[in-house]
């Protein structure tokens, strides 16, 4: 072929549209992404607009936090880096054992192929039981390099002490910087192009809890959540935003490492580093001992997808006795100048969960937030008289979310006649609410304005003689209106209620881990 005929990558990428281009470099390292745009004029033109370089990521390696703080370090760069992303990392190695030990194929580790629903998942099942189909030899290698990549990536991350990547993350964060905006998130590996979040990788090995990877997920998250915020309170770097894990379901700090690791912070440089924070998010959960992490004095990485097990207790809802609910509370006292807040919680088991309405009620008791102006619950317990008394402390909020929330002792009539009443209000999102004697609350108005789709699975749900709507939002005039809505048909029938999307989502957003059949990808005979 014509070598002239030949278009070259970075001519094809400098066509590229704004958004896609911004996606692509988004993902490469400093020194990958000045080599590039000096392959092509055309290419460093089209990115030399500060937005290229507003946000970056990064996972805790000491190679990756390396290319952070050369980019940071950079005169150009540096400056305008405002939004930082930080990957909780673990990595799987299972599938690529699988296909070198046994040459066939990996039925599929495809996040494009997830689906949380019912028919796709019962196809998946089937499919893997039929998965006799040799690799071809460029296949094996494939997953031979996938292997070697991930195994020196543990052994190189492992061997890492966790007070070397503080320190350099400190010094990276002291730096004079704009960063203003911190991001936790979290990927398992299995491969050199196959990330895959907490939640997807749980569901598609549907393996037996206690050999799943969430404990290890769990593990890794609340290491992640000391590095930064020791980082944090050392360098005193002002922030704007940060957001603890707030979108990244079946990944979340347990409250109880929450609070033990506060007290072990500088508590000035802490407090000094959060007063200019005005958007906060947190993803924690209800307590869980697991096994097999080995964090001691001289704690390392951790990195291994399936090291970590949930230690096994006749009386395991016991555990909770030694919480005290207080961490989400003690957080939120350095943060005075809050405009946004959002507090989710993931439960791992239906027992404790009452037993965390703890959490809000010292929230509501003890933090006033002048400035606050959005406010979401999610996945709380909450009794009515602790949110009645924080919303009425708080006559500033202008956006309310209320999602999966469970009312423990009482009903939810009281608390919407107190978000009735205030002042400033103007956006109301309600979904998933319930009481101790109704799973799923109905939001259907009394009067109606319009015609509804009842097969929306996405706002109703059948219940007994009727449906239910458990998703609405309502605008300043509706609220204004009065939030009365119309009985619960009834009674339920478990038999006949198509509910199963409804609670597989519940599930999936709030907990608990889901409990399924064994499977070891290493053996070819399912």
């Amino acid at each position: 072929m014509n070598d002239s005929l030949v278009q070259p990558s970075s001519d094809r990428l400098s066509r590229l549209s704004g958004i896609p281009l911004d996606i692509i470099l988004h993902h490469l390292d400093l020194a990958t992404f000045t080599n590039l745009r000096l392959t092509s004029r055309q290419l460093s033109t089209n990115t030399i607009h500060s937005r290229f370089f507003r946000s970056a990521q990064t996972d805790l390696s000491l190679a990756s936090l390396q290319s952070l703080a050369d980019r940071v370090s950079h005169p150009q760069l540096g400056p305008v880096l405002r939004e930082l992303t930080v990957i909780a990392t673990l990595y799987d190695t299972q599938p690529a054992e699988a296909t070198v030990r046994t040459r066939k194929k990996w039925s599929g580790f495809d996040k494009d192929e997830l689906r949380r629903d019912t028919e796709n998942y019962r196809q998946r099942v089937d499919d893997l039981r039929e998965r006799n189909v040799a690799c071809t030899d460029e296949e094996v290698k494939e997953a031979q390099r996938d292997l070697d990549w991930m195994q020196t990536r543990v052994q190189q991350d492992t061997n890492t002490d966790v007070s070397k990547v503080t320190d350099l993350l400190s010094s990276i964060f002291i730096k004079p910087t704009n960063l203003r905006a911190i991001t936790l998130d979290a990927w398992i590996i299995a491969g050199l192009t196959k990330p895959c979040q907490p939640a997807e990788h749980h569901k598609w090995y549907r393996s037996a809890s206690q050999n799943s990877s969430w404990p290890s997920v769990w593990t890794v998250a609340s290491q992640t959540f000391r590095i930064i915020t020791s980082a944090i309170s050392r360098s005193r770097i002002q922030l704007e935003k940060l957001q603890i894990f707030p979108g990244t379901p079946l990944c979340s700090v347990q409250l109880r490492h929450v609070e033990d690791h506060l007290r072990t912070l500088d508590s000035d440089g802490f407090s000094d580093a959060c007063k200019s924070i005005k958007s906060f998010g947190l993803s924690f959960s209800t307590l869980r001992n697991t096994e097999g992490t080995s964090l001691g004095k001289a704690e390392c990485l951790f990195r291994d997808a399936f090291a970590a097990r949930s230690a096994y207790r006749l009386n395991r809802h016991l555990e909770s006795d030694a919480e005290d609910f207080t961490g989400a509370a003690t957080i939120l006292t350095k943060m005075s100048n809050l405009a946004s807040l959002d507090l989710h919680l993931y439960h791992l088991d239906h027992i404790i969960l009452p037993r965390y309405t703890k959490v809000f009620s010292y929230i509501s008791q003890s933090i006033r937030l002048g400035c606050l102006k959005e406010l979401s619950l999610r996945g709380l317990p909450l009794r009515p008289d602790d949110i009645i008394l924080f919303l009425k402390n708080h006559p500033t909020v202008t956006k309310l979310c209320l999602d999966g929330v469970l009312l423990v002792g009482g009903s939810w009539s009281t608390v919407f006649s107190c978000i009735e009443a205030m002042p400033a209000l103007e956006s109301l999102h309600l979904n998933s609410l319930s009481t101790e004697y109704h799973h799923i609350t109905n939001l259907d108005p009394v009067e109606r304005n319009s015609d509804v789709d009842l097969e929306d699975r996405e706002k109703w749900v059948p219940c007994g003689d009727g449906h239910i709507l458990y998703n609405r939002n309502l605008c300043r005039k509706e609220i204004r209106q009065g939030l009365d809505f119309r009985p619960q048909p009834g009674p339920r029938n478990i038999w006949s209620d198509d509910t199963l999307a409804y609670f597989d989502r519940i599930q999936y957003e709030f907990g608990p881990p889901s409990h399924s059949w064994e499977w070891d990808p290493l053996n070819e005979n399912m």
